[in-house]
C-alpha cells in the first residue's frame, strides 16, 4: 500500500451452493450493512466483490 492511501478492511460472508448442471450460485453479503447481491457462474464472485469495495470506497452504500 502506497504511503497516504486509506486503508478500508471490508468483510463479506459468501453463500454458495451448485444447480442442477453443476454451476456456483449464491450470495455475497457485506458484514458491516447486510448489502447482498446474487452471483451465477463461479466466474461472478471475483468482479462482484470488486464492485461491491469499489461502492463502498465511493460511498454509495445501500445501508
Amino acid at each position: 500500500m502506497a504511503p497516504g492511501t486509506a486503508r478500508m478492511d471490508l468483510t463479506f460472508i459468501v453463500r454458495v451452493s451448485r444447480d442442477r448442471d453443476g454451476r456456483l450460485r449464491g450470495i455475497v453479503e457485506r458484514v458491516k450493512t447486510g448489502e447482498k447481491h446474487r452471483f451465477e457462474h463461479s466466474e461472478g464472485i471475483g468482479g462482484l466483490i470488486e464492485r461491491m469495495v469499489a461502492a463502498a470506497e465511493a460511498g454509495q452504500e445501500t445501508r
